[in-house]
């Protein structure tokens, strides 16, 4: 029999749905709108839903103790314990990701523990950034006490160079030098990755850490991918941040900005995550920096199921070869420190010995193209190399047409191509010109042949790359800046070319968008994800 809560619940539920139905009647000009109170209500009614078929069960199962487990829908799932029916919250974001449990009872009756806010990045409650005064905090959903409290809590340790035990047992040596450097608080549920000897002088390479969780599907429509290290907005522990996120697919990484620096070595900056340089990296080379800080996130990132990619260039940057040669030696120099190449020092890795990231990002902007076509096939060799998990190879041209820093030679080794649709007021995304260049786009990556005339055959193990409508994420990122609302109309004009190729949008950058909050409460991200579905 229903409860009075669930009468309840289901009278509002139908109030809901009328008001979706009516949005169908309603006239063009209010889409904007629309759009916004679509998302905030659809996000009340899979709230309610859960609550209230919740409560129904439990409250037939408090007038009738059992020791059977008590099940639901939604956002939560209940098991059975010693003591009391314990319930476990899977929140819908990440389903096979790291749970917090609690008694079935505090979480849906007690009013105490609902007093909780819920103030993660997914619902943007509470936190608006100074730069956006007129943004306002969304529905505060999280009142209602339906959601659980934030379930990750990493903190993140000081990676230690030690020798790690050289006969390990049972499941390896676990002391902290061996491991991933990741640690999980708050007694929550987590599986390191596999030991990793990191003795200093050793040349044995780093073996990636696949997790059941890697759930990126890099060949879906609708991922969004952003930037993150460099703008106004970037701060410590942002990467998480970001890749905690349900509408964030693929982070990159920037800058990788010299290739050949001090000790003909790259020179890094990836923002906070950097302090200054190890002692190893000092006496041999000084332009790499220690961003240790950022191994924990990278593997959370990681074992979240998002890709986290090294972005190679920047607006300002020294990224040119002289010959195939460099390029192809540069490639393994790249493999060495960041994937599973061996490295007489491992001391010299910037996230450290054991971090492995998911691949690289083309991002060259000095308009020249020599040789790097043999590069990006180069990386592709070194990826091979690692049986354990795939990696990945993005560009990143400006919409202008032939691209006059990365050929399409390069591009075709790629899987993911973000042409940059801003700061190019002939093809911008708000401008006229835009549908012009994207179909040219998927026509040149399609056919690999470009505006010039070069021709090429596309090899990539996802056969034709993905194209992602580029856009800045904020006003300040440059000319062409769409309102988040506007989104859906750039990828409904992109789809109706019938192209194939949108993979989906990426953002510069990930910082800036998350606290870009309209006036309705919903942030970028927010937009640029709901605009591909």
């Amino acid at each position: 029999m229903a409860t009075p809560t669930a009468v309840a619940g289901n009278g509002l539920l139908q109030d809901i749905q009328g008001i979706q139905q009516g949005f169908e009647n309603l006239p063009w000009d209010l889409l904007d709108f629309l759009t916004s109170l679509e998302i905030r209500i659809q996000q009340v009614e899979a709230a309610l839903q859960g609550l209230f078929e919740g409560n129904s069960t439990l409250a037939q199962s408090s007038t009738e103790p059992t020791s059977e487990p008590v099940t639901s829908t939604g956002l939560y799932t209940a098991a059975t314990t010693s003591d009391s029916t314990a319930g476990t919250f899977e929140p819908s974001f990440y389903p096979d990701a790291i749970s917090t449990s609690i008694s079935a009872e505090a979480a849906l009756l007690s009013s105490e523990s609902q007093a909780v806010t819920y103030t993660s990045t997914y619902l943007r409650t509470s936190t608006v950034h100074a730069a956006y005064p007129s943004a306002k905090p969304t529905l505060p959903i999280a009142s209602l006490g339906l959601y659980p409290p934030q379930y990750t809590n990493y903190s993140i340790p000081e990676i230690s160079n030690a020798t790690a035990s050289a006969t390990p047992t049972g499941q390896g040596d676990l002391s902290p030098s061996s491991l991933i450097p990741y640690v999980v608080s708050s007694g929550l549920a987590s599986t390191p990755a596999a030991p990793i000897a990191s003795a200093s002088g050793s040349t044995s390479p780093p073996t990636s850490t696949p997790t059941s969780s890697y759930t990126c599907d890099a060949e879906a429509v609708d991922n969004v991918a952003v930037y993150y290290g460099v703008t106004p907005l970037t701060t410590a522990g942002g990467l998480l941040t970001l890749c905690e996120n349900p509408n964030v697919d693929i982070v990159n990484l920037a800058f990788l900005m010299t290739f050949f620096g001090p000790s003909s070595y790259p020179t890094i900056n990836f923002g906070p995550g950097c302090t200054g340089s190890t002692s190893a990296q000092q006496a041999s080379v000084p332009g790499l920096m220690n961003c240790t800080t950022l191994a924990p996130e990278i593997v959370a990132c990681q074992q979240i199921g998002k890709k986290v990619l090294v972005s190679l260039g920047g607006a300002v940057a020294s990224t040119s070869f002289v010959s195939d040669d460099q390029a192809t030696e540069f490639a393994a120099t790249l493999w060495s420190l960041f994937g599973t190449g061996t490295i007489e020092n491992p001391d010299l890795r910037p996230f450290g010995p054991n971090v492995v990231v998911d691949g690289f990002d083309i991002d060259n902007e000095n308009h020249d193209t020599s040789h790097y076509e043999a590069f990006a096939a180069a990386l592709r060799a070194q990826f091979a190399t690692d049986p354990i998990k795939p990696h990945y190879l993005s560009a990143a041209p400006q919409c202008p047409r032939p691209d006059a820093s990365i050929p399409l030679g390069a591009m075709r080794h790629a899987d993911f191509i973000w042409v940059q649709f801003f700061n190019n007021p002939v093809c911008d995304l708000s401008g006229a010109g835009f549908v012009d260049a994207f179909a040219a786009w998927s026509a040149d990556l399609s056919n690999g042949t470009a505006g010039s005339g070069h021709t090429t055959n596309y090899t990539t193990p996802l056969g034709v790359p993905r194209l992602f409508v580029g856009a800045g994420a904020w006003p300040g990122a440059g000319s062409g800046y769409v309102e988040g609302a506007g989104l859906a109309t750039v990828v409904s004009e992109a789809r109706e070319l019938n192209t194939g190729m949108l993979g989906g949008m990426m953002l510069w950058d990930g910082s800036e968008a998350l606290a870009n909050v309209d006036r309705y409460g919903v942030d970028y991200l927010e937009y640029a994800k709901s605009s591909l579905q």
